[in-house]
């Protein structure tokens, strides 16, 4: 028997158009391989060593129940005998068939290394037209988070300044973080514009942290450990669910 499988990424790499020869030859074994699969579940019953002993076990149910029903012994078929006599048979013809499924993988084998030569050109000018494909989306990419940030920037300058908190645009506060693991930007820029006392659809931070520059006091939420944290850094930790806010009462 064989557990070979020509669709696995390590025999024939994926993403690649094959050469016909390959085709061919996958077809085949497929085929091949079918076959093989069919007489396997064919003969399931006699293949294994167990076999004959589950025939013996037959023979004796079906010896008892003739007894008990008065019935000769004469003619009573032995399923031993049919196994034993069968078995050699099967075995033969699912061997016959397993080479013939090594043959074809041999075959797929030998088309593909005569196709190597057109494929790695082939793979050559894919990779070229990913490489373009790549370069066009991460360029577009930092195009659209350098916007994106500026706009963080400008809608903190915009909401403090409507709310008389800074007057020009180097009073802002500088959106320059990056998201940590596992954090998109989008969350990092909300979490920065609540930590800096800007308006947003975040859970609003208590009216003493917000824009000040006193350390504040917070409660992990992992393992209860209380600690001081200046006030950008604590309400960034609460926007994101790793704290709570110990009341000054507390």
């Amino acid at each position: 028997m064989t557990d070979y499988d020509v669709n696995t990424p390590d025999v024939i790499p994926g993403g690649i158009p094959l050469p016909t020869a390959v085709i061919k030859a996958i077809e085949a074994r497929g085929k091949t391989y079918d076959a093989y699969g069919d007489k396997v579940i064919e003969y399931s019953d006699v293949l294994d060593d167990g076999a004959v002993d589950r025939a013996a076990k037959r023979d004796q149910a079906a010896a008892r129940a003739a007894v008990l029903a008065g019935e000769s012994l004469a003619d009573l078929p032995s399923e031993v005998d049919q196994v034993r006599k069968f078995q050699p048979i099967a075995r033969g013809v699912v061997q016959a068939l397993h080479e013939q499924v090594r043959a074809a993988d041999k075959a797929i084998y030998r088309a593909w290394s005569a196709s190597l030569p057109d494929v790695a050109d082939t793979v050559d000018e894919l990779r070229d037209a990913a490489e373009r494909e790549f370069r066009a989306a991460e360029t577009a990419y930092k195009a659209a988070l350098g916007r994106f940030r500026d706009l963080v920037q400008t809608t903190a300058y915009v909401r403090l300044q409507r709310a008389g908190k800074v007057r020009t645009l180097e009073a802002a506060p500088r959106y320059t973080m990056s998201p940590r693991l596992h954090e998109s930007e989008s969350q990092l820029s909300r979490h920065w514009l609540l930590a800096h006392g800007v308006p947003s659809d975040e859970p609003e931070i208590p009216q003493e942290v917000a824009g000040g520059t006193e350390p504040v006091r917070v409660r992990s939420l992992v393992n209860g450990a209380e600690l001081m944290a200046d006030p950008g850094n604590a309400a960034y930790m609460v926007a994101s669910g790793d704290a709570e806010y110990v009341s000054a009462e507390a």
